[in-house]
């Protein structure tokens, strides 16, 4: 189907409402398009909109949106690509547009493109040496803030401490050998020294 075609494809604002009664009263799924669906999806992120004028201009729910980033991949993929489109397009907001609203502006950025937010989550079985890594990639893929990695780093020196702690009351209660102990706190107290330096490296 060919760009012009796509765009006329798009239902009329007018359309709309007889289109949904037929859809709905059907008791059919909504039919995914690959061609019609993906030049949609440009088409309303290039707008700088996003998943809930998606599904209303293709008249599907959200919950059919989601399955379908699960189900076709060239769909996911194409979404992976809009979305870039459309933060773009935010972007440039606050240098084209000095009084523009900034409270709805860093809302929208927030909770639909991740702006501000760590790309980073802590497993919570990871060990303090994992966190340790796991900080220090994404600082140096420039994947989180620095405000980021010391928030991050206090949460794995604290699970150090932690681990630490309940380590000391195992080597009592379960009579761990004393070379076991000091081993695991070696660990431990290598791996709190590599927080520490990291910590102070980030606030410089």
């Amino acid at each position: 189907m060919a760009y012009n075609e796509l765009l006329q494809s798009r239902i009329p604002i007018e359309n709309m409402k007889e289109k949904l009664i037929k859809q709905v009263s059907s008791g059919r799924p909504s039919k995914y398009v690959q061609e019609q669906h993906i030049g949609l999806l440009f088409d309303v992120f290039d707008q700088g909109e996003g998943i809930m004028a998606f599904c209303a201009e293709a008249l599907i729910s959200q919950k059919t949106f989601f399955n379908w980033l699960k189900k076709y991949k060239e769909f996911k993929e194409a979404y992976d690509i809009v979305i870039n489109i459309a933060g773009r397009q935010w972007e440039k907001l606050p240098r084209e547009n000095p009084d523009f609203n900034f409270p709805y502006w860093s809302t929208i950025m927030r909770n639909r493109f991740g702006f501000g937010k760590s790309r980073i989550h802590l497993d919570k079985e990871a060990t303090p040496l994992e966190m340790f890594k796991m900080i220090k990639q994404g600082l140096s893929d420039q994947e989180i803030s620095v405000q980021d990695g010391v928030q991050l780093t206090t949460i794995a020196k604290n699970e150090a401490d932690v681990k630490k702690g309940m380590i000391e009351d195992k080597a009592v209660s379960e009579q761990m050998s004393i070379e076991e102990a000091k081993a695991f706190a070696l660990e431990l107290d290598q791996t709190l020294q590599k927080l520490d330096l990291l910590e102070k490296n980030i606030k410089k």
